[in-house]
């Protein structure tokens, strides 16, 4: 799909379209227990936005028996900005708040390509202002915020962080992007490289950007693809995990360099072995490294500062 045709939809999204609706009822497979309902709080809420207008869908998930404020995370899932819903991350979403100990939104953003953007970008930045004006009613900590965005996700963090930075809004203490999508443009090694049936394919990527910027017009914006931004000066601590056998990895490293270079604090981790969304088969050891790894920078930037 071409942002000159996109309303005609072919190849692998196309595929990944037409099973939009089975797919995303259908959790993500994951052998691991959920968490007991004794353990989390689970609510089904609606983020509504008066400078906006928006009314998002959102569930929040929070330990029982909440006594006073926790630190707040907006989830931002994955699927090129066009599969994903909250039903399909449940699973990932409530490990994460038990694991966490802190207040998870899973943000249920809307979907390319009947909504390219800036729509998905609009609906996250609503619901951060939502959760940042409520902070008694949804038990949260509006002073320690973080936005944790996957693949796709992680542009819609980034981006949202680069508007926040431009235009003011509620502030971020970590941004958290783990094997974001982060540049719509094809110039990297990673990019170009077949990696096989099972890996995330280039062609897939290409195509997931078209969709999603099938309504821009002249120059992409930072916004919408963060690589693109002439500087990065401003944006909060930063926490980036890839995988080396991700076709995203390349514009991961280089956008954690330029994070570095433009003076902000940023994390950087780079997994030997593993694909994109930090998956695939790996060693156990591996495994738990990664997941430890990803969940000690939330914890140290939202209980530690």
């Amino acid at each position: 799909m071409t942002r000159d045709t996109a309303n005609r939809v072919e190849g692998t999204i196309a595929e990944l379209l037409a099973a939009r609706g089975e797919e995303s009822r259908r959790p993500l497979a994951d052998p691991a227990p959920l968490p007991s309902t004794e353990e989390l709080d689970v609510r089904n809420l609606e983020a509504y936005d008066p400078d906006s207008g928006l009314r998002v869908p959102v569930r929040r998930y929070g330990p029982r028996g909440q006594d006073e404020p926790l630190p707040a995370v907006l989830y931002l899932h994955g699927g090129g900005w066009a599969i994903g819903s909250i039903d399909m991350l449940h699973p990932w979403v409530a490990r994460l708040a038990a694991d966490l100990g802190a207040v998870v939104f899973s943000v249920g953003y809307r979907l390319a390509p009947e909504y390219p953007y800036p729509a998905a970008l609009q609906d996250c930045l609503a619901v951060l202002r939502w959760v940042a004006a409520r902070p008694a009613e949804l038990g949260v900590d509006a002073g320690r915020i973080a936005l944790t965005g996957v693949s796709a996700g992680g542009a819609l963090a980034a981006g949202a962080c680069l508007w926040i930075r431009d235009h003011g809004g509620p502030p971020v203490v970590l941004l958290h992007l783990v094997t974001p999508s982060l540049d719509d443009r094809d110039d990297t090694e990673s990019r170009r490289r077949d990696w096989g049936p099972t890996e995330l394919s280039p062609v897939l990527v290409r195509e997931s950007w078209d969709g999603y910027l099938a309504a821009v017009t002249g120059e992409v914006p930072g916004t919408a693809a963060p690589a693109r931004a002439a500087s990065l000066v401003g944006l909060p601590p930063t926490f980036v995990a890839v995988g080396e056998r991700d076709a995203v990895r390349d514009e991961a490293l280089l956008f954690a360099f330029r994070l570095a270079a433009d003076g902000v604090p940023v994390e950087l981790h780079h997994f030997p072995g593993v694909a994109h969304g930090l998956a695939g088969q790996v060693a156990p050891g591996l495994r738990r490294r990664i997941d430890e790894t990803v969940l000690a920078s939330l914890r140290e930037a939202l209980f530690d500062a």
